[in-house]
């Protein structure tokens, strides 16, 4: 894994970078889908650059934007923490806005953020893992180390 990281400098475009870390993500921690949220460096504002899943077209085309702080991703955006919940339904910062407007039903879900310098860039997540409810310790280990990973690239990038 730490070897072949290195590689998301070898990628001609930012999404092809991007989806290569995902890719990862959802190699190594079983999930049904996956995304990458940027952090819009004035608002907070949350939009998703590249995703994974049954409904990932659907979510791409959509141009949806999640508000700073609203939901478990803003929340990890803007806090800086790394998050995993089994059941989101029970979680008070769970938005269900996004699920809504593209018919996907999140059960699981782990997020990390992508933070590089003290600034937040966005966030890495993944929603229903594949095998059993809870996301394990390790797996957030994985997704914290590719998250920060995704924070330097665009850090670089700027």
């Amino acid at each position: 894994l730490f070897e072949r990281v290195q590689q998301i400098n070898s990628y001609k475009t930012d999404e092809e970078a991007l989806y290569f870390i995902l890719d990862m993500a959802l190699e190594k921690v079983p999930a049904d889908a996956g995304s990458i949220l940027k952090a819009d460096a004035g608002s907070g504002d949350l939009t998703f650059l590249v995703a994974r899943g049954p409904k990932a077209s659907d979510l791409l085309r959509s141009k949806i934007v999640v508000p700073a702080g609203q939901g478990i991703a803003g929340f990890c955006s803007s806090e800086g923490v790394s998050v995993a919940i089994s059941d989101v339904q029970k979680d008070p910062r769970f938005y269900s806005g996004v699920g809504e407007k593209v018919d996907y039903e999140t059960k699981s879900l782990a997020c990390a953020p992508m933070m590089s310098h003290g600034r937040s860039f966005g966030c890495l997540q993944l929603l229903n893992r594949k095998a059993g409810a809870s996301f394990l310790e390790h797996e957030i280990g994985i997704l914290s180390y590719l998250s920060h990973q995704v924070a330097l690239y665009m850090n670089n990038k700027e």
